[in-house]
């Protein structure tokens, strides 16, 4: 009879697992070593009066391990300058950070209401650079509410908008853009008047005065005022005698 054969058991060799261990162990230590705080933090985006309250803030990230920098938390503080839209903290194990920031996009002025400017995006935010070359606004008090501009009800972003169409047509002359007391929206521009009266067929109302100033870049200066409050029927005003 024949003699079954012995299975040899495996033996589980220790050495590689104690060098994955080891592995790990330094790894972890690394990261939750103070070595690894951040010592060099660069700034991108941040305007030069605003970098000393940073430095102040990235106080809060000496001796931190990088795995316990609270991200969040520190580009919550910068944010708080409402000239930012928007701030990402970047880092790694060897000491080094960049903090790149995006400034929001003025398009209009805010008339009598100090260092108001509105944004690309709809909100009307303090500001401390010097504007210039901008549309300006002029509306009431009661709609100027700084970090609200879209729970106020108020349609900033249509004013955004209408200031940027506004500027593609006035280039280097800035235009007033005025809320009359009756809700009437006018344009003061290129040495004329027109009122629009409401944000309807704002697209017609556009390409009918692109298209007169194409033709006639006076055209605006040779009227009293310019009604396009029905953009398909303009009501001319001639000049006074």
């Amino acid at each position: 009879m024949a003699k079954k054969k012995k299975r040899r058991k495996s033996r589980l060799l220790p050495k590689p697992f104690l060098q994955l261990g080891l592995i790990i162990n330094l790894a972890l230590g690394m990261m939750l070593s103070h070595i690894t705080s951040i010592v060099h933090l660069r700034t991108d985006g941040a305007p030069d009066w605003d970098k000393a309250r940073i430095k102040e803030i990235a106080k809060r990230l000496n001796d931190v391990p990088c795995s316990e920098v609270d991200g969040k938390s520190f580009e919550s503080a910068v944010l708080q300058n409402p000239e930012y839209d928007s701030v990402a903290l970047s880092r790694n194990p060897f000491g080094s950070a960049t903090l790149k920031i995006k400034r929001r996009t003025p398009v209009a002025i805010i008339e009598n209401a100090g260092n108001l400017a509105l944004s690309t995006d709809g909100v009307v935010y303090p500001t401390k650079a010097r504007l210039t070359g901008l549309p300006s606004l002029l509306i009431d008090d009661k709609n100027l509410q700084p970090q609200a501009s879209f729970m106020s009800g108020f349609p900033w972003q249509r004013y955004a908008d209408l200031a940027i169409q506004t500027k593609l047509l006035t280039g280097e002359h800035p235009a007033q853009i005025k809320l009359g007391q009756d809700g009437s929206i006018w344009l003061n521009m290129l040495g004329g008047k027109v009122k629009l009266g409401s944000f309807e067929q704002l697209d017609a109302k556009i390409t009918f005065l692109k298209t007169q100033l194409s033709s006639d870049p006076a055209f605006l200066t040779r009227y009293e005022s310019v009604n396009i409050v029905s953009p398909s029927s303009p009501v001319i005003v001639q000049l006074k005698s």
